[in-house]
């Protein structure tokens, strides 16, 4: 059981917290009354204020800071005497640990804490007194450290609704001001912050390697490769030694396995083609421009990397939910986990960089086979209607029924009576609905999931794009190599749903909607940089550019942030 109570919130997005400055003082008798007297003059009347919390709504850190206080009545919590107390170490251990979660301590002060702990330590070694204001300033000082740094721990440093357009907000009800007085209440302090990050084994995988990178960057990474011709079996140089040295670096290659040392041997073409699958590469052995560039990323891009994908591990649910569908856009990969294992895995399409694939957690819950489907007005105006004034009979070929409007009442209008080059985008009162059958797009099953972009999954009549490497191709929705035998997997508990009964509802050809037998939670992400179920790390291209949104986001502290 966790700690501490947390609950996913979907609206308002949490403002940051802005660490107060300290003021030198210059009294000298320090006594808790004293300081506590100090923090109440510095919190303000807002400190004292009883706040008005509508349940449901996020709580600022700046009013858990009050509440903490208050709770208190403003007796500091980090000292004892004239000392800080051993939780005010811990606390500062922890923040100068932050790096291990990509994280920075500079965030949580850690230069300001360490400052005023040895001005304080001096004064009590030199037989003085600890003054009040440094005391008081110390303890506001710690507080907010642990609210901010326990925050970007649970819920992640960046809302990702703020670089993420198609991100739901991601902000959490806590009780963090709770949690840490009966934390400095029992001195489990240390306990307390190490449950606060992603509960998931993945996350701890991610950080484990985030670790063997940095000791791989302190010792200089990994040698680059020049350009050239391509390498392969049978290729002989100072090129092929320098790949050999690049791969035993990152544990693609063992030493004693390297065999001659300046020869490209098949032994060596398996390393490659293992290095290339985990990076999303053709795994042909061969070492051409993409492979070669992929070899000569610098260390330090993929330790950020891994840290911006630790960051979006924050932006979770705690509770992935008994049996889930995890959909990788970045690898155009999707899984299936049923109490947390995977069961099934299949490749996908996603939508075109315009077009991307949005990233949120949902439910499914039903499945609909042979589906029609309505081309959304950017897709008739730039898709479908260049094709019509080209060749008039496309839509009648493909099974198009065109409506005027777009409600239940609208009327079927004749398509060859309409002058469709006079129709623009934002003036287009017409519905193109494509009936069921074997030139739909949807293909012979949808699968529903409730979100706001109008994205679900579906069967597709291009098989053939499962074949390509990099499968940008649809509109935004997630297209399936195996529909079939994902729609088995979930109407595997219906009574009555066998395999048979599936074939039958398909080759009906009519459009049946079936209600799932239990709720399935989907969850469409975008890892660039994660450990698969075999405990290999892999890496994938930013193909959306969001590692760049995401990064120029830290960077400029676009942050949850809120207190002064």
């Amino acid at each position: 059981m966790r700690p501490i109570n947390l609950i996913k919130r979907g609206k308002a997005a949490i403002a940051g917290l802005s660490l107060f400055a300290l003021t030198a003082g210059s009294a000298l008798c320090a006594t808790p009354d004293d300081v506590g007297l100090l923090i109440e003059a510095q919190l303000g009347e807002a400190g004292r204020q009883i706040p008005v919390l509508v349940e449901g709504e996020q709580t600022p850190l700046s009013t858990m800071r009050n509440l903490f206080y208050r709770g208190r009545a403003f007796r500091p919590a980090w000292s004892s005497g004239h000392r800080p107390t051993l939780q005010a170490e811990q606390l500062l251990d922890a923040i100068g640990e932050a790096e291990m979660d990509g994280l920075r301590a500079e965030f949580y002060k850690a230069a300001e804490i360490k400052a005023l702990i040895a001005k304080l330590d001096l004064a009590v070694s030199s037989g003085r007194l600890a003054d009040t204001d440094s005391l008081a300033g110390l303890d506001l000082l710690l507080t907010e450290s642990f609210l901010r740094y326990s925050y970007d721990l649970i819920a992640g440093r960046v809302n990702p609704a703020t670089i993420e357009g198609e991100w739901a907000d991601n902000t959490w009800e806590t009780d963090l001001h709770r949690t840490l007085e009966k934390a400095i209440r029992s001195g489990n302090l240390k306990e307390l912050i190490s449950s606060l990050p992603p509960p998931h084994p993945g996350y701890e995988e991610l950080k484990a390697e985030l670790a063997t990178y940095r000791e791989i960057a302190q010792r200089g990474g990994w040698p680059g490769i020049p350009t050239g011709r391509l390498m392969a079996e049978g290729s002989r140089g100072r090129r092929v030694a320098l790949l050999k040295e690049r791969l035993i670096v990152t544990g693609d290659l063992y030493p004693e396995n390297e065999g001659t040392s300046r020869l490209f041997d098949d032994s060596l073409s398996d390393n490659v083609a293992w290095f290339q699958a985990r990076h999303g590469l053709e795994a042909d052995g061969i070492v051409g421009e993409m492979t070669l560039e992929a070899l000569n990323v610098p260390v330090e891009e993929r330790i950020r990397q891994m840290e911006l994908n630790l960051e979006r591990w924050r932006w979770l649910p705690y509770d992935f939910g008994e049996r889930y569908i995890m959909v990788n856009s970045a690898d155009f990969s999707l899984s299936v986990f049923d109490k947390r294992e995977e069961v099934m895995t299949m490749r996908i399409i996603v939508g075109k960089p315009f077009w991307h694939t949005p990233s949120f957690s949902s439910t499914m819950t039903r499945l609909i086979f042979n589906p029609s489907w309505t081309a959304t007005p950017a897709i008739v105006v730039e898709d479908l209607l260049p094709k019509v004034m080209e060749d008039h009979g496309y839509l009648e070929r493909l099974g198009f029924v065109v409506y005027r409007g777009w409600g239940k009442d609208a009327e079927e209008v004749d398509p060859y009576k309409v002058d469709w080059r006079e129709v623009k985008e934002e003036e287009l009162d017409y519905r193109f609905t494509q009936l069921p059958g074997p030139l739909n797009p949807l293909g012979r099953l949808k699968f529903i999931f409730q979100n706001p972009f109008d994205v679900y999954m579906h069967d597709t009549t291009r098989k053939d794009y499962f074949f390509e490497p990099v499968r940008t191709f649809s509109h935004g929705c997630i297209r399936l190599e195996e529909p079939f035998m994902l729609a088995k997997y979930l109407l595997g508990d219906k009574p009555g749903w066998t395999s048979d009964k599936i074939v039958e509802a398909v080759e009906s050809g009519e459009k049946l909607t079936v209600q799932l037998p239990g709720d399935v939670e989907v969850h469409l992400l975008y890892w660039t940089a994660w450990v698969d179920v075999e405990g290999t790390l892999q890496f994938r291209s930013d193909i959306y550019d969001r590692d760049s949104q995401l990064n120029e986001a830290l960077l400029g502290e676009i942050t949850h942030e809120d207190l002064p």
